[in-house]
């Protein structure tokens, strides 16, 4: 593989690099390469340097930072659709990388993944075989993607509760932000909702643990379901007597067009909980969000596609002020 990605100029940044990281060079001006790490003075040195061993720091650092890692371009969040997760080296890649990869292929048993070259799995077994090994090697998106197979029984897995269960914690725990909204929604829940069926799978209520998922999850700022996260996170606020939390929450909610976080942040309003000018602007961030989705259904479903069903009230109704005779 090639070095790809533009070099950045160096000029301005007070920590940049002094010298060229494959000739030492000072007196050319530098420019920093894309992992923003080191810099070069000429496209040559960089070249060089990539074969003597620098990929194996400037891979790791720009998938650290969400680019894909054939091009170098980021992979967007805010439509994940568009990042493919390879289960042969365990990479994200941009769908142009790899439809570009399949192009160069002379026929359908000839793919390769764009990054590692390694054939694309032929039968079912062959992936499931390749995900069990990258979970063997912690890694989050192959724990969650298990996950889903058990759930679905899919590539040949039957469902299976506990091997769910399983993959579910053990990617939430490596960080994976749909894997912790998910595992939170069950620990609110108290049951886990297998998709597209009437199949519940019981799970040990932990508020406190929940509420911690949910807030890394809004932290995160990457996870699909974030919008629920964020509705979920202010009932359990509200029911701890933090108001102030559960107003800011539902306020985000309602930003990104939940209705039902805009009726809470008025039950808030309502009894003075809430400024009417903040209430007036959630209203406009609300009616934003809405028309948006409408004129863009793709966006929308980007949005809130959530992996697990979500209730039509929230989890566990917060107990509303009451309201004065």
């Amino acid at each position: 593989a090639k070095p790809k990605g533009t070099m950045a100029p160096t000029e301005e940044d007070p920590a940049r690099p002094k010298s060229c990281a494959a000739c030492g060079s000072e007196a050319r001006p530098l420019r920093r390469c894309a992992c923003t790490l080191v810099a070069y003075c000429s496209r040559t040195c960089q070249k060089d340097d990539w074969r003597r061993g620098h990929r194996a720091r400037c891979v790791p650092r720009r998938a650290s930072r969400g680019d894909c890692p054939v091009c170098f371009e980021p992979l967007s969040r805010s439509d994940p659709r568009e990042a493919v997760y390879k289960e042969c080296c365990g990479t994200k890649q941009c769908r142009a990388c790899q439809i570009a990869q399949y192009a160069k292929a002379s026929g359908p048993s000839l793919r390769a993944c764009a990054f590692c070259r390694a054939p694309c799995a032929a039968t079912p077994s062959i992936f499931r075989d390749r995900l069990e090994r990258r979970a063997a090697l912690d890694d989050a998106t192959a724990h969650f993607m298990l996950f889903v197979c058990h759930t679905r029984g899919m590539c040949d897995f039957g469902v299976s509760r506990d091997a769910g269960l399983r993959h579910l914690r053990a990617a939430a725990r490596l960080g994976h932000p749909d894997a912790q909204f998910d595992y939170a929604a069950a620990l609110h829940r108290g049951e886990f909702v297998v998709p597209g069926t009437d199949v519940r799978w019981r799970v040990d209520r932990d508020l406190a643990e929940a509420r911690r998922l949910y807030e890394t999850v809004v932290a995160a700022r990457q996870a699909t379901g974030l919008p629920l996260a964020l509705l979920y996170l202010g009932t359990l606020r509200y029911g701890e007597g933090d108001v102030r939390g559960a107003a800011a929450a539902y306020a985000e909610a309602a930003a990104f067009g939940i209705p039902m976080a805009l009726e809470f942040y008025e039950d808030l309003a309502k009894e003075g909980h809430v400024a009417s000018e903040d209430l007036a602007r959630v209203r406009v961030l609300f009616g934003l969000a809405t028309k948006q989705q409408r004129e863009d259904p793709t966006r929308a479903a980007s949005t809130h596609e959530i992996p697990v069903e979500a209730p039509a009230r929230p989890i566990v109704d917060p107990p509303r002020p009451a309201r004065e005779e």
